[in-house]
């Protein structure tokens, strides 16, 4: 293999490494073998604390000590004589430290000398937020010292290093921000489903894949959304989406989905997404679908109001109760007390949140609580044993 090859085979592992870090292995192997070194390093450390990371090969004893345990992270002083120099500038332990000085300190003798590591060299790939990306190159004591070419020859190679580091940070940033949006949204009681220029479903929340699991109304799949109801709205808003033209519809359209097993039809919303990603692929969403159930519960809490306004438990529940739709007298059932009773608590929250009917403390009741799952409702007056209670308390 030409050194030319071998260059090439360590640049394709470094990048292949910023796609799937799985593969940080390889882009070692491949560094240790152009630098004729006997194990290879990557650490990202944080400088404050001497915390952080490391992926290694060629430290073949499990059984010696590991770099970030022990302490050893925060004693190592080629890695303060590292962030002295250049980002990028490879450096053998020799230019960075007093040599006969580090043989005889703690960090040499305690974790380099047990893990076979006697002629090191190393460079900075980035620094951001108080953490250094790093590695290192290692031989064992019967090696030699890297010379001039050997480090010119890693030099080569830190432009890589960083681009890499650059584009796996990206990925990381998007795979966190999908991971919490994705989150947020499967916890929303109303569906939602984003589809690409072709009516493709790229994602549906949990609320959107339970009704099209219910097979009523709404039928989702890789291809598409089936309900001849949207059909021509729907491929319109595409339309309008994909040609730049968003803003003739920005506020959405209404469309009524009728199901055979519910009162009332499901209630959905087609909006156009801005399309401003320099990148136009064919995953991009265009359109987003926020589909509600008017028979599913407001979904109040109890917890909630009684911090905001400071309602006892029974004044809470019976507002949450309310605010799901029960009748006054249906609701003292629930609760297992009297209509009078009922009536006394609905007075007491009427005052405490400074409303005057029934309807505006309801609908405060709703606005003040997130549109988000809550656990089943279960009977609310067994399960804190409220009937066992004298009534008026």
């Amino acid at each position: 293999m030409t050194r030319d090859s071998e260059y090439a085979r360590a640049i394709d592992a470094i990048y292949g490494a910023a796609i799937e870090p799985a593969m940080l292995s390889n882009a070692l192997d491949a560094l240790r073998r152009l630098c004729n070194a006997e194990s290879a390093s990557y650490n990202l450390q944080h400088i404050a604390n001497g915390t952080g990371t490391r992926t290694a090969i060629g430290y073949d004893r499990a059984d010696q000590p590991r770099y970030f345990d022990g302490g050893f992270a925060a004693r190592n002083e080629l890695f303060t004589g590292l962030l002295n120099q250049p980002i990028g500038a490879p450096h053998p332990h020799q230019t960075l430290v007093d040599d006969e000085i580090f043989r005889r300190g703690y960090y040499f003798n305690e974790y380099c000398r047990p893990n076979g590591l006697h002629f090191m060299a190393g460079l900075v790939i980035t620094q951001r937020h108080g953490t250094v990306e790093w590695v290192s190159v290692n031989r064992g004591p019967r090696g030699d010292p890297y010379d001039r070419q050997q480090l010119r020859g890693l030099a080569r190679l830190a432009p890589h290093f960083r681009r890499a580091s650059e584009a796996s940070y990206r990925l990381a940033e998007a795979y966190a921000a999908r991971t919490a949006w994705e989150a947020v949204l499967n916890t929303l009681r109303s569906g939602v489903v984003m589809l690409d220029q072709y009516g493709r479903v790229v994602f549906a929340n949990r609320t959107a894949r339970d009704l099209d699991a219910a097979r009523d109304g709404l039928t989702l799949s890789h291809s598409g959304v089936s309900a001849p109801a949207v059909a021509a709205t729907l491929a319109r808003a595409i339309s309008l989406a994909t040609d730049g033209d968003s803003d003739r519809i920005r506020h959405g359209t209404h469309i009524a989905l009728p199901r055979r097993d519910a009162p009332y039809p499901l209630s959905v919303n087609i909006i156009p997404l801005p399309r401003e990603s320099p990148w136009q692929l064919s995953c991009t969403p265009v359109v987003l679908l926020l589909i509600a159930d008017p028979a599913q519960s407001a979904g109040s809490d109890d917890k909630v109001l009684m911090t905001l306004f400071g309602l006892t438990a029974r004044e809470a529940a019976l507002t949450t109760l309310l605010a799901d739709g029960c009748r006054l007298e249906d609701a003292a059932k629930q609760l297992g007390i009297k209509r009078e009773t009922a009536r006394t608590h609905l007075a007491r929250a009427l005052d405490k949140t400074g409303t005057e009917r029934q309807a505006d403390l309801t609908r405060l009741a709703l606005a003040a609580v997130p549109p988000v799952d809550t656990p089943p409702k279960c009977d609310r007056a067994a399960a804190s044993g409220w009937r066992d209670e004298p009534e008026g308390k």
